[in-house]
C-alpha cells in the first residue's frame, strides 16, 4: 500500500473500531516503527491502523449515475453494511439521489436508504445505449420473428387440411410432418436465446457472487433486454399453442378417448393455458416493487406451472392408462382406454413408446414444491415483511432451481415434435 491507495476498513473488534468496519479510507503515511498506516476517513478524521486491518479498494465512478437509474445493491451478506442493510443484499433498487461523495440514496420497496456506491451495481443510461432495439444479435431475432411468423401460417393451413382427412385413408403427409419439429424448436430456441441475451445485457446489475441470477430478474436493466425478453416468450408462447393444437388434430385422435373425450379436451385446454402462462410472464415483467406488473408476472408463471402439471395429468390418462380394482366407479372405462392404447398406431411406434417412457417416467417426475420455490422466493423478497436477505449461495441455487425447471418443462414439450411428426404418416380415424 502506498500514499493515496483507496483502502476499506474491516476485522476492527473494540466497540469503537467496529463502526469504522466497511468504511472507505485513503493511505496518507507509509507504516511507521509500530508498522500501523495513517488513514484518513471522510477527508479528516486521521487514524493509525494495521495493515491486516486494511484492504485495497477501487474507487466507484459514479459521474454517469442518474436519480432513476436501477440499481442491484451487492456485498452486504456479511452485515458490513449494518443490519438493517444486511436484508437488502442483491435487491433490485432505483437511485434516488447522491448525498454525499461514495454515497446514493435507493428505494428498495418503497422505503430509500443510504448506501455506499461500492456497495451498488447501476445500469445507466449509457450502459442502455450499448444494445440495439432487440439486444446483442438484433438481425437474429428479427430473423426469428419472420420464422416464427411463418411456422404460425403454416400451422393454420395444416390444421385446416387435416381436418379435411379425417377417413379420407390419407395421411397429411411431409408437408404436415415438418412443422410440429419446426414449431418445438423454434420455441426452445426462443427461450435458450432470450436466457442467453439478456444475460449478457444484464452484466451490469448482475451480482459478481450470484453465479445463476433468476431468469425472471434477466428483464431489468437496459431497454433492449425488457424488449428481448417480451418478443422472446410470446414468441415461445405462440409457438407453443401451435403445438398444442397441432397435437389436437394430429395425436389425440390416434389415443383413448379422441379428440372429444373429456382427458382430451383436458390436455388441450390446459396446454393452452400453460401457453398463456408463457406469454403473461414474458409480457408483464418483474419489477424491483412488488407492482401490478410484477404480480402479473409472477401470475402468469403460476397459470403456466398449474395449466403443465393438469396437462401432464390428463397426459398420463392418455398415453398410459391404469386399471383400477373391478369393483371401483369407471373400471369399464379405464379398461377400455388401456386396449384402445394397446391397440393404438401411435403409441405402438417405437420412436414414441421411447418418447412416451422419457415424459412419463423421468421428465415429469419432478416435485411440484421445488418448480415453486423460486416464485415464492421472489414474491417474499418483494414485500415489506421480509426479514433478512438471502446469501448469494441461497440466490444462486434458486436461479439454478429455476433454470433446471424450465429446462425440464421445455423437454417436456420439445418431446412432442417428433411424436407429431410420426403421426402426420398415420391415416386420421373417421372420428
Amino acid at each position: 500500500m502506498e500514499p493515496g491507495d483507496l483502502v476499506l476498513v474491516h476485522g476492527l473488534t473494540s466497540e469503537a473500531g467496529q463502526s469504522l468496519n466497511g468504511q472507505l479510507a485513503k493511505v496518507t503515511q507509509l507504516a511507521n516503527e509500530s508498522g500501523r498506516l495513517e488513514v484518513s476517513i471522510g477527508g479528516s478524521r486521521l487514524l493509525r491502523l494495521k495493515p491486516e486491518n486494511l484492504q485495497l479498494a477501487e474507487e466507484v465512478d459514479d459521474s454517469q449515475w442518474a436519480p432513476g437509474d436501477q440499481a442491484r445493491v451487492v456485498g452486504l451478506h456479511d452485515g458490513s453494511g449494518g443490519e438493517e442493510l444486511q436484508k437488502l443484499n442483491s435487491s433490485l433498487a432505483l437511485l434516488q439521489g447522491r448525498i454525499l461523495k461514495g454515497k446514493w440514496l435507493v428505494k428498495v420497496q418503497k422505503k430509500v436508504y443510504t448506501v455506499r456506491c461500492r456497495n451498488l451495481r447501476v445500469c445507466t443510461e449509457s450502459e442502455s445505449a450499448r444494445w440495439g432495439i432487440l439486444g446483442p444479435c438484433p438481425w437474429l431475432t428479427g430473423a426469428a420473428a419472420l420464422a416464427t411468423a411463418l411456422v404460425l401460417i403454416g400451422t393454420e393451413l395444416s390444421v385446416r387440411r387435416v381436418r379435411q382427412l379425417h377417413g379420407a385413408e390419407k395421411a397429411p403427409g411431409l408437408a404436415v410432418a415438418a412443422l410440429p419439429m419446426l414449431a418445438v424448436l423454434g420455441s426452445f430456441s426462443w427461450i435458450v436465446g432470450t436466457v442467453a441475451g439478456c444475460y449478457v445485457m444484464h452484466e451490469s446489475l448482475q451480482d459478481p457472487e450470484v453465479r445463476f441470477p433468476q431468469i425472471s430478474e434477466l428483464a431489468v436493466g437496459p431497454a433492449a433486454a425488457k424488449m428481448l425478453y417480451r418478443v422472446g416468450f410470446a414468441s415461445a408462447a405462440m409457438l407453443l399453442a401451435a403445438v398444442v393444437q397441432m397435437h389436437s388434430e394430429l395425436a389425440l385422435p390416434q389415443l383413448p378417448g379422441g379428440q372429444n373425450g373429456d382427458d382430451g379436451e383436458s390436455f388441450t385446454f390446459y396446454g393452452f393455458i400453460a401457453a398463456l402462462g408463457v406469454g403473461l410472464q414474458g409480457v408483464a415483467l418483474l419489477e424491483p416493487d412488488l407492482s401490478l406488473q410484477t404480480l402479473a408476472h409472477l401470475g402468469g408463471a403460476l397459470a403456466f406451472f398449474y395449466g403443465a402439471c393438469c396437462h401432464m395429468g390428463a397426459a398420463q390418462k392418455l398415453y398410459l392408462p391404469t386399471v383400477p380394482a373391478e369393483d371401483s366407479p369407471g373400471y369399464q372405462e379405464a379398461l377400455d382406454a388401456l386396449e384402445a392404447a394397446e391397440e393404438s398406431k401411435l403409441l405402438n411406434l417405437p420412436v414414441v413408446h421411447f418418447l412416451v417412457l422419457l415424459r412419463h417416467k423421468v421428465l415429469m417426475r419432478g416435485p411440484i414444491l421445488i418448480f415453486l420455490a423460486p416464485i415464492i422466493s421472489q414474491f417474499m423478497e418483494r414485500t415489506e415483511s421480509s426479514s433478512g436477505g438471502q446469501s448469494p449461495r441461497i440466490r444462486s441455487l434458486m436461479g439454478l432451481v429455476q433454470w433446471l425447471v424450465v429446462l425440464n418443462f421445455a423437454l417436456i414439450f420439445v418431446s412432442y415434435g417428433p411424436e407429431l411428426s410420426a403421426a402426420a404418416f398415420l391415416t386420421l380415424p373417421d372420428d
